[in-house]
């Protein structure tokens, strides 16, 4: 719903206010009001609560009218407004638009809906052709078009230089030019001088990059994909910022990617001092491979914490390991294992009394229809006898399927399949696709934590926080 339509009055009080009025007044008993905010009216399929309630009426045959304060507030799109109405109608249901005095039981405000629409649809696209164009000739004249950047105030006349955020902008370009350093390394340090970026946050790689590339702080301004002179006073010189974009392009190729091995306890491992996920890291020889804290390798404000791959995901799956073979484990698979075997069972044995009822019954009709054949000399049945003998060459397929099936789960050891389990679990989760192993792991693990040491020796996982716990386990298998 736009600004101009809110000082109309066509605010979502004043439209509800109304409808129930005019329900009130025809002494019509509304059922629901379908409330769906203030989203636009143009793509009906981004239209949740609408689509909702096209269902109900499409689906009931007690929903006589869909009410509306103006034909605009049902649809702006002409083709969708005309093909909705004719649902509707012809499912039971009328459109009213109170303040059109529309009522689609009248052919004549069919009519007027119709043509209505559609000037409505050319009236909204000319108010975007309007506005699109008022934003683009501001663009043209130097002014931005709205919207908040480290280094500048923005004022109606334009931007105006920040003098307490722009000198991060200055920092930023002369660290990346003239001191050589990277992404991360210019985060970190901003983060630790305690500059924020525009939302209050810390800076990370993102952060930095997208300052260096903003072409804002040489004097220009931006719509959609294209720059503009802009009135304002640059921050950056356009000889710093051209060997900055050198530098980029120069920075900017990107290496063959190398697969160093998943690292399945990514998003579970937890840094020790900020708490974020623990990422994948390599050593720059390549030959060792660590868990490192996110927010150090985004170039946040915290240290790396790096722990040995190897030592975390080998103690998780001895874990998990020596938890699987425990007795008490052993025992509640053995029991849930012996269970499902027979329920399974049990409705093989179903399935195949009923196969073989339908055969039988399948046979009788064959043998009835070959005598009406013989009696009748009537080709017809032949076709049903054709098609009866396919139905029953189905029928004995799926029993002979169904009993095979029967037979080996019956000569199945409940014993074996528990032993085979928790034996081979190392094994079977390392063959796992990356992606599989990480989500089995995270509907186990909530979180791992790591205790904290100056030296990656020191650093040892303290504690892991499972989802469940042991009688949880035992509940969730005995249910």
């Amino acid at each position: 719903m736009s600004t101009e339509e809110q000082t109309l009055n066509f605010s979502l009080e004043y439209q509800e206010e109304h409808i129930r009025k005019f329900c009130n007044d025809h002494n019509y008993d509304l059922k629901h009001i379908y409330n769906e905010g203030f989203g636009s009216g143009t793509n009906v399929e981004e239209r949740g609560v609408f689509c909702n309630m096209i269902a109900d009426c499409l689906q009931n045959d007690d929903i006589d009218y869909v009410i509306v304060l103006a034909d605009h507030r049902f649809a702006r799109n002409h083709a969708d407004a005309v093909n909705l109405v004719d649902r509707l109608i012809k499912s039971g249901t009328n459109l009213i638009c109170v303040a059109d005095r529309i009522n689609t039981e009248n052919r004549n405000d069919y009519d007027y809906f119709r043509n209505k629409s559609m000037y409505s649809e050319r009236h909204r696209d000319a108010i975007l052709f309007n506005c699109m164009y008022g934003m683009r000739q501001r663009a043209k004249n130097g002014l931005p078009n709205g919207g908040r950047i480290t280094g500048y105030i923005n004022t109606p006349d334009g931007y105006v230089i920040n003098e307490e955020t722009s000198p991060i902008v200055e920092v930023i370009f002369d660290k990346y030019v003239n001191e050589g350093w990277g992404y991360r390394k210019i985060a970190q340090f901003l983060n630790k001088k305690e500059y924020t970026t525009i939302n209050n946050g810390e800076f990370d790689i993102n952060a930095v990059k997208t300052i260096l590339t903003n072409q804002t702080y040489i004097g220009y301004v931006k719509f959609e994909n294209e720059w503009f002179v802009g009135k304002h006073e640059p921050i950056i010189s356009l000889e710093l910022w051209e060997k900055a974009q050198q530098f980029l392009q120069l920075r900017s190729y990107i290496p063959e990617k190398v697969h160093h091995g998943s690292y399945f306890l990514t998003g579970i491992l937890k840094c020790p001092d900020c708490n974020a996920s623990m990422v994948h890291h390599v050593s720059s020889c390549g030959k060792y491979r660590y868990y490192k804290c996110l927010n150090n390798k985004n170039g946040k404000n915290c240290k790396a914490n790096s722990i040995k791959k190897d030592y975390a995901e080998n103690y998780i799956l001895d874990m998990l390991s020596s938890i699987i073979n425990s007795p008490y484990i052993q025992s509640l698979l053995l029991q849930k294992t012996s269970r499902r075997i027979s329920n399974e069972l049990n409705e093989y044995k179903k399935t195949l009394r009923r196969l073989n009822k339908e055969i039988t019954k399948t046979e009788n009709r064959i043998q009835k229809t070959y005598e009406l054949y013989y009696k009748t000399n009537n080709d017809s049945h032949l076709k049903q006898l054709e098609r009866l003998n396919k139905q029953l060459d189905a029928l004995v397929s799926k029993k002979d399927t169904t009993d095979y099936q029967y037979q080996t789960l019956k000569n199945s050891n409940a014993i074996q399949i528990v032993d085979s389990l928790t034996t081979n679990f190392r094994s079977d989760f390392l063959q796992l696709e990356d992606t599989d192993k990480s989500s089995l792991l995270k509907s186990l693990i909530e979180e791992i934590k790591v205790n904290n040491g100056q030296k990656m020796k020191e650093r040892k996982i303290k504690e892991v926080i499972f989802h469940v716990t042991v009688e949880e386990i035992h509940n969730l298998i005995s249910a």
